[in-house]
């Protein structure tokens, strides 16, 4: 999982140096954390556009999301930047070819719940290819109100 910073922690070093090797002697490695995204949409997202539940505060809710490469080139999914360290992503990283579909997971501990009653939350994809990627968003509404 990646927090809020650019900086990635050393327990994720091991399995992004394989791809990062590669990916930098290729020369296709980006992060694009702080850009806009931009070019063709690399995957869809199902559900879109958020994972919806009803949870109380301090239950740890699974999102699942399906993904699908859109594109003719294969794709690898190096990882996910989440909106707080309440969110850590499961399945990562996977290589989907053109068409294939695969699922990754966000388990997210809920929190304090918003004035309407929500807890939101969502993971960036960290991918190998330029394009856009859908957000995985999770929406998780107070189960006692």
């Amino acid at each position: 999982m990646i927090g809020s910073t650019n900086k990635l922690p050393k327990t994720l070093l091991p399995y992004l140096a394989p791809f990062v090797i590669a990916g930098a002697s290729a020369g296709i490695v980006h992060w694009g954390w702080d850009r806009p995204s931009h070019g063709p949409q690399l995957l869809s997202v199902d559900p879109s556009p958020a994972f919806t539940c009803k949870a109380r505060k301090g239950d740890v809710v699974k999102a699942v999301f399906k993904l699908e490469n859109l594109q003719k080139r294969p794709i690898t999914l190096l990882g996910a930047k989440t909106s707080c360290p309440c969110a850590v992503a499961e399945g990562l990283p996977v290589t989907l070819a053109p068409g294939d579909s695969s699922k990754v997971s966000l388990l997210v501990k809920i929190g304090e719940f918003d004035g309407n009653g929500n807890f939101i939350k969502s993971a960036e994809l960290m991918t190998n290819r330029d394009g856009t990627v859908p957000p995985l968003d999770v929406v998780v509404s107070n189960l006692d109100r």
